[in-house]
């Protein structure tokens, strides 16, 4: 899957309006009813003002946290993370996000800034900015490690950045809200690559593998369901997975062997991508954070 790194398309500016509810007035004698709008009290929409979109009906306790808000707290956290005060050395990797805009993971990297494993194996550290304006996301961020030379992402740890609201009476302002621990990235670095020295030389057979992948991604394919099209539809579902992981399984197999840092990678190359009909980009937060919590167990 292509990288999208069009931050100016999820900057649209978005505000909240009065909800209305058309209610009978009056009925005449020909059947006919009147209405008139009302507002409905402690209500407001979350509209994009670009195109008038309305992605959900909040209550007035909901604190409304732009995109570009999120994206400005995304660059003192990288100021912090990687101790530098020069915005030309950040750079937008990736952004996930939906047809409508309705939420957005917004990946960020240091332009020069990368770690080796096993020699020539890079990996680049990314803070994961979340937003969403439907509910469904919390404002949060990540930081993640990403493969350069195929861009696999994980998630290895979400409690670095201790910042995750629920968009209900938070208000981010104060510089002091970002606490970071000191040589926070380099404690990780090495935490990330004593897991991948644990991983390296275990053995882990192909069906071991499949069964792994599918557990560690909560994958669940109902192949015995009672009702045959549902049960068809998932043996079908269970085809194409099995047909994806055989392809990407393969390409690190022989780079790497029957092993565990196969699988890990397989697992995520797997969830970096929208596969199909089995999982969509807004699955991909998800999974890739389940890749991180496996490497830290396998």
């Amino acid at each position: 899957m292509t990288r999208n790194t069009d931050l100016k398309s999820i900057l649209f500016p978005v505000t909240l309006r009065d909800v209305f509810v058309e209610v009978p007035v009056e009925t005449n004698l020909f059947g006919e009813t009147t209405y008139q709008k009302n507002r409905a009290p402690r209500h407001k929409a979350v509209v994009n003002e670009n195109n008038n979109h309305v992605f959900s009906i909040v209550t007035d306790q909901y604190k409304l946290i732009s995109n570009q808000e999120a994206f400005e707290i995304a660059m003192r956290i990288f100021n912090q993370l990687f101790n530098t005060v020069n915005p030309s050395e950040m750079e937008v990797f990736n952004i996930f996000t939906s047809s409508k805009f309705s939420y957005c993971h917004i990946d960020i990297i240091h332009k020069t800034y990368s770690i080796n494993i096993y020699d020539n194996e890079v990996y680049i550290p990314f803070i994961r900015a979340t937003n969403s304006y439907n509910r469904n996301n919390k404002l949060g961020f990540d930081v993640g490690f990403v493969r350069l030379l195929c861009n696999n992402g994980m998630i290895f740890e979400e409690e670095t950045i201790k910042l995750r609201y629920s968009h209900m009476k938070h208000v981010l302002n104060d510089q002091e809200d970002i606490i970071l621990e000191a040589n926070k990235l380099k404690h990780l670095e090495v935490q990330f690559k004593t897991y991948l020295d644990k991983i390296k030389e275990k053995e882990v057979s192909r069906d071991e593998a499949l069964i792994t992948m599918q557990t560690v991604l909560n994958l669940k394919f109902d192949t015995q369901n009672a009702n045959s099209k549902i049960a068809n539809k998932n043996r079908e579902r269970l085809r194409e997975f099995t047909g994806d992981f055989d392809t990407i399984y393969k390409k690190y197999k022989d780079e790497f062997g029957e092993s565990a840092y196969t699988l890990f990678n397989t697992i995520t190359e797997y969830c970096s991508q929208a596969r199909r009909g089995i999982i969509n980009t807004n699955q991909i937060d998800a999974m890739q954070k389940r890749a991180g919590e496996w490497l830290k167990t396998a």
